[in-house]
């Protein structure tokens, strides 16, 4: 991925050639105008006031996004951090402050948000950050804050297959009571991962569309309904691994008329208004499974007739008190206490109901809340369709932290989620038999320990093929314990892209040449000056490039004579004309006969 950095600043220059350095950055409205496919643009941390409806139309590639970066006032890059509770990621976030009425557009694809805060008051059905034309784009460490007071307030409204992650949605405004979200998944396939979300007034935490998913999230003190699944004919929905509490109204709820499979796994719905999981009618199709419930003011889900098409089982219904189950829920701080129920007890053994990381101060991104905690897992960028990847992992004791030593194969039970999946897929784990040759399959996962010795708690893994073939852009491979062994539970997460990582000459990009930048067929570079002056001299002395039998060296040449070169007339009519070659006078580059009424002809030439 070819990518040029860009610097914007609020003070900034409005030349764009400016942009590439930051001794001299360009303003927010700069770059807007100026911006195109590969430019990462580094906004430094600062207010940017923008009083107009601000729209950004241009578009990336899937191998060249256009992004937008917040960086601190040293042009370094910001965490992605938050204090425990509900506060802002990080606070020292650049902000794009809309004035009271106006939106920010984004209807451009593949465009990345990352670390940026956007606020505003705005009432109208298309958002304060209207995304909902075009699609691909991504959300990553941003907050949104529409602080509206009337109705019809939606804070961010997403296309076809937006992602959020690990980002903050909310409206801070009260008054309003009606069509207002602080999310709304306005397209197809939207995915809310690992964020905060609240809404102040009586409106509803996320829409979700058709085929779309909120994996890891914390939903809290919302005023009406928490996720609300609008989708109807088509498309699965996911709703897995999420923390839903103090809702007005009901924590999910199911539109009449969807008839596509909504999951919902370990999930932690407390203390609702009315149901924790409401469906409209029996052609809802469902499957509510390793969820706990309690303190929902109705009932924890509809039940009934509207009840009959649902798969239920295993969920957990304890009664407890509020201060058993959350740190400080009075100020909003869901993180989950020790004890409480669910910990340990979800779909995937160890894993919390409701919780997909450990919570605690300045913890990165703490999603719905944590209570178990997880081994040192593995990130990596991972080119679609990628066979025989081998990486590595740090397995802790579940006791106390410790390096977990002595692990056999055996030990492990394995599965992957691959995004927008439906279902989780199992797979076998086998033993390899030597570190490094892969002994996975296309369905296997292989499992060894390095060395209890020299790296204590360090296993190799080998990822199975199919969790890495192409049609998605995530997987998360999970090894769990598969019995008592007492190690925490370990994630493997992969982006998966188009471009091959690996590959140093043209990262898989078969646009670009596939050879070493100065090298024979490869890009030419100004370091290797014979390599360019090979490359003009090849355009200089193209073959009929001007007309035929002429090139443009010997163009230049008889041109430099005429214009530049000294010229003698001799005869007394006709007159020959003879002009030497310029600067040296040591060449007849042009010779011709010229009649008294200018007329030339018998013209020779010499561009030896």
């Amino acid at each position: 991925m070819a990518i040029t950095e860009r610097y914007i600043d609020v003070s900034g220059s409005t030349t764009w050639s400016d942009s590439l350095s930051t001794s001299t950055p360009v303003t927010l409205a700069t770059a807007l105008a100026n911006a195109a496919a590969g430019d990462r643009l580094n906004v430094k941390a600062g207010t940017y006031t923008l009083s107009a409806n601000t729209t950004f139309a241009t578009s990336g590639t899937t191998t060249s996004p256009i992004i937008f970066r917040g960086v601190s006032a040293t042009w370094t890059v910001i965490p992605v951090t938050r204090t425990s509770g509900n506060g802002d990621i990080n606070s020292t976030l650049p902000v794009f402050a809309l004035a009271a009425g106006f939106y920010w557009a984004g209807t451009g694809s593949y465009v990345i948000y990352d670390s940026i805060k956007i606020t505003g008051a705005l009432t109208n059905a298309s958002g304060l950050v209207d995304l909902h034309t075009g699609g691909n784009r991504l959300l990553h460490g941003c907050v949104v804050d529409n602080s509206h007071t009337a109705n019809t307030v939606i804070g961010l409204s997403l296309g076809d297959n937006d992602t959020v992650v690990n980002s903050d949605a909310y409206l801070t405004g009260t008054g309003y009571t009606t069509s207002c979200y602080a999310i709304n998944c306005n397209g197809n396939s939207g995915r809310i991962l690992y964020s905060r979300v609240s809404v102040a007034g009586t409106g509803s935490g996320i829409r979700l569309g058709t085929g779309g998913s909120v994996i890891g999230c914390c939903i809290h003190d919302v005023g009406q309904t928490g996720i609300f699944v609008a989708q109807t004919a088509s498309g699965n929905t996911a709703i897995y691994e999420n923390t839903l509490v103090n809702i007005l109204g009901a924590a999910i709820s199911i539109t009449t008329g969807t008839t596509k499979p909504v999951f919902i796994f370990n999930n932690r719905i407390t203390d609702c208004g009315t149901y924790g999981y409401f469906c409209a009618d029996a052609t809802n199709i469902h499957f509510d499974g390793y969820n706990r419930y309690d303190r929902n003011t109705t009932a924890n889900t509809s039940g009934g007739a509207d009840w009959t098409t649902a798969t239920t089982w295993a969920n957990n219904t304890t009664a407890a008190i509020i201060a058993n189950e959350y740190s400080a829920a009075a100020s909003k701080n869901y993180n989950l206490v020790a004890g409480a129920q669910g910990i340990g007890s979800g779909i995937f053994t160890s894993r919390d109901m409701g919780g997909l990381q450990t919570a605690g101060t300045g913890d990165t991104i703490i999603g719905g809340g944590g209570g178990g905690g997880s081994g040192s897992g593995y990130k990596g960028v991972v080119k679609k369709g990628t066979t025989s990847y081998i990486c590595h992992v740090q397995v802790s004791d579940s006791s106390n932290g410790d390096p977990k030593t002595g692990l056999a194969y055996s030990a492990f039970a394995a599965s992957y989620m691959r995004s927008g999946a439906s279902a989780i897929t199992t797979s076998t784990v086998v033993t390899i038999t030597t570190l490094g040759t892969f002994a996975g399959t296309a369905t296997d996962t292989a499992v060894k320990e390095v060395s209890s010795v020299s790296a204590p708690g360090l296993y190799e893994v080998h990822v199975p093929n199919n969790a890495i073939a192409t049609g998605t852009n995530r997987v998360t491979l999970m090894l769990r314990d598969a019995a008592t062994n007492g190690f925490q539970p370990v994630l493997v997460e992969l982006h998966l892209v188009d471009y091959d990582p690996q590959d140093a000459v043209r990262a898989g990009l078969t646009a670009m040449p596939n050879a070493a930048a100065g090298s024979a067929s490869g890009l030419p570079i100004t370091s290797d000056l014979s390599d360019d002056t090979t490359v003009a001299d090849a355009l200089l002395d193209r073959v009929d490039a001007i007309e035929t039998g002429l090139s443009p060296r010997n163009a230049l040449k008889l041109i430099g004579a005429a214009t530049a070169g000294t010229a003698t007339v001799s005869g007394a009519g006709p007159w020959i004309y003879t002009y030497k070659s310029a600067l040296t006078a040591s060449k007849n580059r042009i010779v011709m006969t010229a009649a008294s009424d200018g007329t030339r002809s018998s013209p020779t030439y010499d561009v030896t």
